[in-house]
């Protein structure tokens, strides 16, 4: 269909020459011809086919059978329009109905795109290949939640997925929680319960009420009459977060409003609170994992990592094939700031020992990054990964998306491209925005399982400028690297 967006993830032409001497000329030329000729055919061919919805292909094999390179190649159109025929119509050749198909395929509605993208998020803090960062409703948390919304109402089972794949993983829920504001939070819960936003927030507030008595008729360490909005430093919301955690994590059992519960939950925020001033996010992961474990009698969990259930069974064979075969990354011409980045996070008190001072300074490093590469903030983590990997971030592990940063920070990331511009005498009067676009935001390919590993950058014609550049990029290592990693780029 015209105007669609057709994505190819991996393409492996398997050619076989009688002469090795020939072999990389071949080659050579099979990439050439694909990428010049074939790829604008293949795109006409799909635009021309009225495909339903979305189509997800596996895999395609074709046999192009033998002969000259340039007449084995003109029988893919007609060979891919045929093995596409049961995608078009599918009565046939039924999916499947064959052991040895050429194709397999699946056909998922925008509802069902968007929630098996919202899975694989949830698991991986990453997209697939075959989902489209500008889609609407990857942009914007209301969106997303109508595709979402719309899905659970229609189809139970979808329902049924989502709750087994929060009570089974810590760390979708953390992901969870870390990405979406509450009011996102509170639609989904609501959605997944059966009841609407009005009756959450309902049995939200007496489970509230009854937890406020307790912690003010308690003591600990002597302090009596303590509030929840000073253990909370006036956050109370956040004691909803804890709530709403407690329920997806023990498969959406109604919300706790009978005595037991609010009694056992006061003890265990008074414990927490004993040693800090105020409650924080990660004092409440703690709570609620600390009264998941005492609920149902269970050993507290050790890590962040997914566990195994039927409908979350972890991909680790489609995983390690990525890792091989690399990450694809945004903004990765952050690479060129290389040389000023242990300065400019010095400055704010971020780094000390060629480290980072703490979590919260590495977190507040990668929102950083990621201001200086597009200008903006709070985004996605989906859009983070190479900054968490410039900045030691676990990358399977998530992170706050709302961050805090002073505006003198922000300034001063734009004085810190102005003086790269400054020293990159051939940009001219380029300003930082103008940087931004030419080569921050630059897509690449991040193969971390080299060692070192290696940043594949996506080149264009403005390039030719980095033959300029004061300084190297080949071989990138940062202060609070444990080794090196390589970038190729001109």
């Amino acid at each position: 269909m015209a105007g669609s967006t057709h994505i190819i993830h991996k393409l492996v032409l398997d050619i076989e020459v009688s002469h090795r001497s020939t072999a990389q000329k071949v080659q050579d030329e099979a990439v050439r011809y694909f990428e010049q000729v074939l790829l604008k055919k293949l795109e006409q061919l799909l635009d021309d086919m009225d495909l339903p919805a979305h189509v997800l292909i596996d895999k395609i094999d074709l046999d192009l059978g033998s002969g000259k390179l340039e007449d084995v190649f003109e029988q893919l159109q007609a060979s891919l329009a045929k093995v596409l025929e049961p995608v078009l119509n599918p009565a046939v050749l039924p999916v499947g109905d064959e052991p040895d198909n050429e194709i397999s395929y699946s056909l998922l509605t925008e509802e069902q795109q968007a929630f098996n993208v919202f899975v694989y998020f949830l698991n991986t803090g990453r997209l697939p290949w075959y989902a489209v960062a500008a889609t609407e409703w990857l942009q914007q948390e209301n969106v997303w939640l109508s595709e979402l919304s719309e899905l659970l109402t229609k189809d139970p089972t979808y329902q049924s997925k989502l709750i087994n794949l929060f009570k089974g993983s810590q760390l979708t829920v953390s992901r969870f929680f870390s990405q979406f504001g509450i009011a996102f939070i509170k639609k989904l819960a609501a959605a997944l319960l059966g009841i609407d936003v009005h009756e959450l927030q309902k049995r939200l507030d007496a489970a509230i009420a009854e937890i406020k008595a307790l912690i003010s008729s308690q003591s600990t360490d002597g302090r009596t009459g303590l509030s929840l909005a000073e253990l909370t430093g006036n956050k109370e919301y956040i004691i909803e977060k804890l709530l709403l955690r407690i329920s997806l994590r023990t498969g959406l059992d109604e919300l706790p409003v009978d005595s037991t519960i609010p009694k056992k939950l006061a003890t265990l925020i008074l414990g927490e609170s004993a040693n800090t001033t105020s409650l924080s996010a990660t004092n409440l992961i703690q709570v609620a994992e600390a009264f998941i474990q005492s609920t149902e009698n269970k050993p507290l969990l050790q890590s962040n990592k997914p566990i195994t259930t039927p409908d979350n069974t972890p991909e680790t064979s489609s995983k390690k094939e990525e890792e091989i075969a690399g990450t694809y990354v945004n903004q990765a011409g952050l690479v060129i700031l290389h040389p000023f980045l242990e300065y400019f996070f010095k400055d704010f008190g971020l780094l000390q020992d060629n480290d980072f001072v703490d979590l919260p300074a590495r977190q507040l490093a990668v929102h950083l990054l990621h201001y200086l590469g597009t200008g903006n903030v709070n985004a996605f983590e989906y859009d983070l990964y190479f900054e968490k990997f410039l900045c030691r971030w676990p990358l399977d592990e998530p992170l706050e998306r709302e961050a805090e940063i002073p505006q003198r920070m922000l300034d001063e990331g734009d004085n810190m491209l102005r003086t790269v511009i400054k020293y990159w005498k051939a940009l001219k009067n380029t300003s930082p925005g103008g940087l931004r676009e030419a080569f921050l935001i630059r897509n690449g390919k991040l193969i971390e399982a080299e060692q070192p590993a290696r940043l594949i950058v996506e080149r264009m014609d403005l390039d030719i400028l980095l033959s300029s550049l004061p300084w190297g990029i080949g071989v990138v290592k940062l202060p609070w690297m444990n080794e090196p990693f390589y970038v190729e780029w001109q």
